[in-house]
């Protein structure tokens, strides 16, 4: 347990894939890969999870620094986080493995590989284009 930096982000749309839970862990990492691409922070230094507030409401993502006390890196994306979520977006979109899946290139990484299974990235696609209102 230690104190850091956190960031709540909560997601209202109107897909209803804010209640679904790998919907909304793909969301998570997909922001987690955007914003270390478009703010140049180490992918560990970045972590992300879900909270369940209250029963029966969708899940708000919580993106915090892995550094205890915080190295200002969720900071730094909350005032960025339209470029996160678009460089997020890009990387997810242009990623070739299938949509019902994820890779190493995308979703994946060492650090998440409990939720592998989970990760898909149309759900990732989804939710960023509803996020950024791109719709195509």
């Amino acid at each position: 347990r230690y104190l850091t930096d956190v960031l709540e982000i909560r997601l209202d749309g109107s897909l209803g894939l804010s209640r679904n839970t790998d919907a909304m862990y793909s969301m998570t990492f997909a922001l987690l890969e955007g914003a270390s691409e478009a703010l140049g922070i180490r992918r560990t230094d970045i972590d992300g999870t879900l909270y369940f507030r209250e029963f029966g409401a969708p899940p708000s993502i919580i993106l915090y620094d892995t550094t205890p006390g915080g190295a200002g890196h969720v900071k730094q994306i909350r005032g960025k986080l339209f470029d996160a979520a678009r460089e997020a977006r890009k990387k997810v979109k242009s990623c070739s493995c299938g949509d019902d899946t994820s890779c190493y290139n995308c979703l994946r990484n060492y650090q998440n590989q409990r939720f592998h299974d989970q990760l898909q990235r149309k759900y990732a696609i989804r939710l960023l284009s509803e996020m950024l209102n791109i719709y195509d």
